[in-house]
């Protein structure tokens, strides 16, 4: 395991980075068709995010200071923060 450990940090930075811009471009093709985009991708995005972020933690840490617990926190904190700042930039760029 530790000879993957560096490697979990930028898959999970790449992936979180693609879910994020599958998300702005999904609500760019919905507005130019004129539908709406739903929030159903929104919750979709954050939660792939936050699931990134959380295992990414949990396999970066220490055997003795890895906890499910730990990973969980790291994983809801990070699905809020990216839910927050989609709505925000999809708000900005689209108009409620």
């Amino acid at each position: 395991m530790k000879q993957l450990s560096w490697l979990v940090v930028p898959v999970a930075a790449l992936g979180s980075a693609l879910v994020v811009a599958a998300t702005l471009l999904h609500y760019a093709q919905a507005h130019r068709q004129g539908d709406p985009g739903g929030y159903l991708s929104i919750g979709l995005g954050a939660i792939c995010v936050g699931l990134l972020a959380g295992v990414g933690v949990f396999l970066v840490a220490s055997p003795r200071w890895r906890a499910i617990s730990v990973a969980f926190g790291v994983a809801l904190v990070t699905s809020l923060a990216t839910c927050g700042l989609l709505l925000a930039t999809l708000i900005r760029a689209f108009g409620s």
